[in-house]
């Protein structure tokens, strides 16, 4: 709501109390069918549907996910100026990655052999924080991710995301430290 370059904030739910909340904050509402609002459903699926509801009426879509709420509304608005300028299909928000993930099988997955960390080459993590998708390409596409992709880096602190329920302590302790509003 404190973007200075969004015109319209929807808010995509089944939930009738999320949808209260919502209204009162100044959101329009897209009623989500059932189909959609299943741990089964995809996100693209779901901004498909919105897209469709205002008509497909818009340059870029922003898609700022619940589950990923640290970030700026400066942020928001650098990362759809940057879009623009750089004449974009779409845009995530991600960090810097310096870890070692190793499979299932015990191998290293993003790097061929270990070196110290201040070696490792720049390589960036997805955060879920900020999403921004063309309609032309949303459109074309059916993905949120897809043409010319752009970038737009956070620090660390802003990737967490509330996937399982001590997330929440942790996004709290942020959210004291840090004021977003």
């Amino acid at each position: 709501m404190n973007s200075k370059k969004i015109d319209e904030v929807y808010v995509s739910t089944d939930n009738i109390e999320i949808e209260t909340v919502s209204r009162a904050y100044g959101a329009n509402i897209i009623r989500r069918p059932k189909y959609l609002a299943t741990d089964e459903a995809s996100t693209d699926d779901v901004l498909i549907h919105a897209a469709q509801h205002i008509y497909w009426e818009f340059d870029y879509m922003v898609l700022l996910q619940p589950t990923s709420p640290l970030r700026f509304a400066h942020q928001i608005d650098a990362a759809i100026q940057k879009i623009i300028d750089r004449k974009g299909d779409s845009l995530l928000s991600v960090c810097r990655n310096h870890r070692f993930i190793w499979s299932i099988d015990k191998k290293l997955i993003n790097f061929k052999k270990r070196v110290r960390r201040q070696e490792l080459p720049l390589q960036f993590m997805e955060n879920g924080s900020i999403y921004i998708t063309s309609s032309d390409n949303l459109k074309k596409t059916g993905n949120r991710l897809d043409g010319q992709i752009e970038f737009y880096i956070m620090p660390y602190f802003q990737s967490f995301e509330i996937d399982e329920y001590p997330d929440i302590t942790i996004i709290e302790g942020v959210l004291k430290y840090y004021d977003f509003n």
